[in-house]
């Protein structure tokens, strides 16, 4: 290992220690896509923390990634959840599509006004290259809609028959999957303690917190709202359009300054040495301050 990669090292841990502290929790920094081989990293390095003495079942996930595999957010959700009862996310930069489901796993997410989240629309991985899964279905349904009008042209023909009938059912498949985990999710964790409405005072229902995680669902999986699979979705929208409770990390001057520090160091160290994803973590040690 080179100089500059071990003292680069060296500060990512050391400013994820010091986040450990604040957030009063394990800390697991996951930056890059979400692939299939994530689940498997996730499960030695939580398997790892949950083992310590001090070990209290609070996790902290510093999440950046692009998107990437539903399944792999499925499994890796199951792990984590598996070891920890409290889980929340903090999102320096972006958490995309798989990453927005993920982020809506926990129990609090932290934003502030440059972290993004989007659309949910499902990413596949075809000729290494992640391409949007709602993208070919929409086109699918609009040439199907010509073909039914009799405007199709000859080249349009040409591109309804190239498409793959499996690969569209797939791309269905993970869209509802999508939606049926957010649905799961808001309403176990981050709605558990919902328990008045903010309105009106009323009781909150179980059904009433699963047709909320459904609005929610729904709205991040509608392309025309958004436009574009890379559309980013800022926490004021988030908060004034879907009304979903974000933590701004900006209300804590100390959270902020360490996780922006974290957060570059983490960028840099990547960069440095050529890595496409990184995960690292620390753990909260009441006796030893790490």
């Amino acid at each position: 290992m080179s100089e500059v990669r071990r003292f680069l090292e060296h500060l990512v841990e050391a400013h994820l220690s010091e986040l450990a502290q604040i957030c009063k929790s394990d800390v697991m920094a996951i930056y890059g896509p979400m692939i299939s081989a994530l689940p498997g990293v996730v499960r030695v390095e939580v398997e790892r923390l949950s083992r310590r003495e001090e070990f209290n079942g609070r996790l902290t996930i510093v999440l950046d990634t692009g998107g990437g595999l539903v399944d792999a957010v499925e499994r890796t959700v199951d792990v984590i959840r598996h070891h920890y009862n409290m889980v929340d996310f903090i999102i320096p930069d972006q958490a995309m599509s798989a990453g927005t489901v993920f982020a809506l796993s926990g129990d609090n997410i932290y934003m502030d006004y440059f972290s993004q989240l989007g659309p949910i629309d499902p990413q596949f991985l075809i000729d290494d290259k992640w391409v949007p899964g709602l993208g070919y279905l929409e086109k699918f349904q609009e040439l199907n809609q010509k073909s039914m009008e009799g405007t199709l042209t000859p080249l349009e023909y040409a591109l309804v028959d190239k498409m793959d009938l499996a690969d569209l059912h797939r791309y269905e498949q993970a869209r509802d999957h999508s939606v049926e985990l957010l649905e799961k999710w808001l309403t176990t964790y981050k709605f558990r303690n919902w328990s008045i409405t903010q309105t009106k005072g009323e009781a909150v229902t179980e059904n009433m917190k699963r047709e909320r995680a459904n609005q929610i669902a729904m709205a991040l999986n509608d392309t025309t709202r958004w436009h574009a699979h890379s559309r980013g979705i800022s926490m004021k929208l988030l908060v004034d359009e879907l009304h979903l409770k974000i933590e701004d990390i900006s209300s804590s001057e100390n959270l902020q300054t360490k996780l922006r520090e974290a957060h570059n160091f983490m960028v840099d160290y990547m960069q440095n040495n050529n890595m496409p994803a990184c995960l690292k973590t620390a753990h909260h040690s009441e006796q030893t301050g790490e």
